[in-house]
């Protein structure tokens, strides 16, 4: 029995006139991606982050250069939708619990995760939001 988090990373950042997937856009130095999994990782037993097919070494290096090596990554498909689904159907076997989180909120915190992880437990669901 594991906890898996998926963190969906397919943002093309155009409507914030990025230059980039604007979950590898800094926030305080550091990738919202890997903000984000950092903050995941506190309560999961792994993460897998489902990004654009043409991304995967991006965000495998960027993972790496941060200390989050033990990332999956996985290509996504070309709606939220159906990127979710290929990071569900990406988790092993033994996992019991799954959260799915937007890549490009950053700033979760533990607490919130760990209350969604509970919820999903008591009622089999949960939902952080604000």
């Amino acid at each position: 029995m594991s906890v898996y988090a998926i963190l969906v990373c397919g943002g093309s950042g155009t409507r914030m006139d990025a230059d980039r997937n604007k979950t590898l856009l800094p926030v305080g130095g550091i990738p919202a991606c890997v903000r984000a999994g950092r903050t995941l990782m506190l309560a999961v037993d792994g993460l897998l982050a489902v990004v654009r097919a043409g991304e995967k070494l991006l965000f495998k290096d960027t993972f790496a250069r941060f200390d989050l090596p033990a990332v999956e990554i996985v290509a996504g498909g070309d709606t939220r939708q159906q990127s979710v689904r290929r990071g569900l159907d990406a988790l092993p076997e033994d996992c019991t619990e799954v959260l799915i989180h937007d890549g490009a909120r950053a700033l979760v915190d533990e607490a919130t995760v760990r209350r969604v992880l509970d919820s999903v437990r008591a009622c089999g669901t949960g939902i952080a939001a604000i």
